[in-house]
């Protein structure tokens, strides 16, 4: 099973809710089309807006692709389907190889954080 690595969009600034509306059903189209090919899924996310820190739009919009990980690995458990969300600290760029690095084998619905970010914080 090969990986699919699908990096959140920027919705800083998005213009009322449309403009996340549009990076939502960019990535489920995304998560979607995985699936269909049978590949392994990590969303890349920035750490501080598990928690909102960087306003609530990004806080809302990183908390959806939480969701659809978790509905993912949960409806695609019996059929061996992985997905998994990386939090990232701020600013870090990583290649595809790079977040394979981070997500080990069979694990699925998790959300994996690098980084000292949120240690001590409850994260979604």
């Amino acid at each position: 099973m090969s990986g699919k690595v699908i990096h959140a969009a920027d919705v800083t600034g998005a213009e009322g809710t449309e403009g996340i509306r549009a990076a939502l059903v960019d990535a489920f189209a995304q998560v979607r089309a995985a699936v269909a090919a049978e590949q392994r899924i990590t969303l890349v996310v920035p750490a501080d807006d598990l928690l909102g820190h960087r306003g609530p739009e990004r806080g809302a919009y990183v908390g959806a692709l939480v969701g659809i990980a978790r509905a993912v690995a949960f409806e695609g458990a019996r059929a061996g389907r992985r997905i998994n969300v990386l939090a990232v600290p701020s600013g870090t760029e990583l290649s595809d190889a790079e977040v394979d690095g981070y997500i080990a084998d069979g694990l699925s619905g998790q959300v994996v954080t690098v980084g000292t970010a949120l240690i001590g914080k409850v994260a979604p």
